[in-house]
This record gives C-alpha cells, sequence and structure tokens, in this order.
C-alpha cells in the first residue's frame, strides 16, 4: 500500500489499484523464478515491480480525472521504524501530502526517480515519454516542492 498511495489520488483508488497487482500477481505466480539463494529477495523485487507498473497503468488510465481532482487522503499507509518519531511521522505526511498536489505527469516521474530509483530513460520506456520530458517533470516536480514545503515553513 506504500508504493501505491504514492500514485493514487486517494485511499478508494489505492486500495483498487493494490487488489488489481494482487491480481495479477496471483495470475503471473508461475512466471515467477528465482535462484534459490536469492528467493527472498528476487520476490520482493518482483512484487514491488508490478505494484509500480499497476500504479502507472491507473495513473495513465485516470490521467484526466486525476488533473480534475485533487483529494487529499487523512490515511496514509507506511511501514514505520521502531526509531520514527512523532515529528518524523509527521513530516513523512507533509511531504506525501505535497507530492500528492503534483500533476499526475510530475508525480509520477517524481517517484519513479527520487523514490523507486529509475533512470530518465527508464521512466521514457515506462511512461511512453521523452527522456527531455521525464527531466522535465522532475525539474518541474522539485521546484513546485520546493515552493509548497516553504510555504509550510512559515
Amino acid at each position: 500500500m506504500s508504493i501505491v498511495s504514492r500514485y493514487a489520488i486517494n485511499y478508494d483508488d489505492a486500495v483498487e489499484v493494490v487488489n488489481d497487482s494482487f491480481l495479477k500477481i496471483f495470475k503471473g505466480l508461475d512466471q515467477f523464478n528465482a535462484e534459490n539463494n536469492h528467493l527472498n529477495a528476487a520476490f520482493a523485487a518482483w512484487l514491488k515491480r508490478i505494484f509500480i507498473t499497476t500504479s502507472i497503468d491507473y495513473v495513465r488510465k485516470n490521467e484526466k480525472r486525476l488533473e480534475k481532482t485533487i483529494e487529499l487522503s487523512d490515511k496514509e499507509f507506511t511501514m514505520l521504524d521502531s526509531d520514527e518519531n512523532g515529528e518524523d511521522i509527521m513530516s513523512y505526511k507533509e511531504i506525501i501530502e505535497c507530492i500528492k498536489l503534483l500533476s499526475p505527469a510530475c508525480r509520477t516521474v517524481f517517484n519513479l526517480f527520487v523514490i523507486e530509483g529509475y533512470t530518465h530513460e527508464q521512466i521514457s520506456q515506462e511512461l511512453k515519454i521523452s527522456v527531455s520530458s521525464s527531466k522535465t517533470n522532475l525539474f518541474k516536480a522539485r521546484q513546485k516542492l520546493q515552493d509548497m514545503l516553504k510555504k509550510n515553513q512559515v
């Protein structure tokens, strides 16, 4: 849910994407292959990839609707570290809320590049956009996030 909630604009859509992801996982389980000594890591990476691609499909499918609707969810799903305190969690939630305010294109590129670690070339292939569009969307996303975070500090 933590991966999907970065792409989905509200809780109901996130639940739908998670359900679609699990359906793909169960249908494609026979396609999963890994070496026995790295089975857990390979399986986790395979699952993560499915959740990301299903989230990207969601963004593509709902792009026009997402541009018109911005809804912040008060339900954030994260895996908490035992070292996190209330201030850390609050900061994380504020940042996620700011990310959700970005346009779908900027939000998707930001998530893929900054959080998932994709390169601009991988993003351009995945989203079927040019590398320069990926770079431009990342630049815009970072600029908008900086502006939003500065406003929250004042």
